[in-house]
């Protein structure tokens, strides 16, 4: 086992932008290989929400799930997505989460009838802000170069959501998806320092 101490990264080959192996941040132990699903589990949520009827407790349940991500999250300072991004040294992203963000928030607005669309946005809210939680957010408390931080965000929370969601619906691409990320960011479910 090769350890470099002033990086805290090893055993990780990195040529072609594909990163291996094992990233060591603050004593813990990132195992950054992709974990593949057995099963398309928003296909099958989708299969079941056909069931689902406006008196039914479990739609009732996603409806406020759904609503939980769609409102600011409560006891954290809404400071708004640009100086969340400003406080986590993310200039370079403000336009374009601006106009990302904006974008997810028109399709929710389009979508807010259709329980598809609904069981949908509340799967991939809910994917991104426990796969940013784990993968990324840690990344924010050891200085880790954002070329590194971009990549993982693609690897292990935009391809991921996109490759699930792709299978039921076609009008959420990846850029989409990045949207969903900054609309959580400026609702302050994701924090980027």
């Amino acid at each position: 086992m090769k350890i470099n101490p002033k990086s805290g990264v090893f055993d990780n080959d990195i040529s072609h932008n594909d990163i291996e192996g094992s990233l060591l941040l603050n004593s813990n132990y990132y195992d950054l290989r992709e974990v593949q699903n057995q099963t398309n589990a928003l296909l099958l949520l989708l299969e079941q929400s056909k069931n689902l009827c406006a008196s039914d407790p479990d739609y009732l349940f996603m409806l406020e799930e759904l609503n939980d991500f769609l409102q600011p999250r409560p006891a954290r300072i809404v400071i708004g997505l640009d100086e969340k991004l400003i406080n986590g040294n993310r200039e370079d992203l403000i336009d374009e989460a601006i106009y990302l963000e904006g974008k997810f928030s028109r399709l929710v607005s389009r979508g807010q009838f259709s329980v598809k669309d609904q069981v949908t946005y509340l799967y991939c809210l809910s994917k991104i802000n426990t796969t940013f939680s784990c993968y990324v957010k840690p990344l924010f408390k050891k200085t880790v170069d954002p070329a590194i931080i971009d990549k993982i965000l693609i690897e292990k929370v935009i391809n991921p959501v996109f490759n699930d969601v792709s299978a039921v619906t076609v009008h959420i691409t990846s850029e989409m998806v990045r949207g969903m990320i900054f609309f959580l960011t400026g609702k302050c479910h994701l924090k980027w320092e």
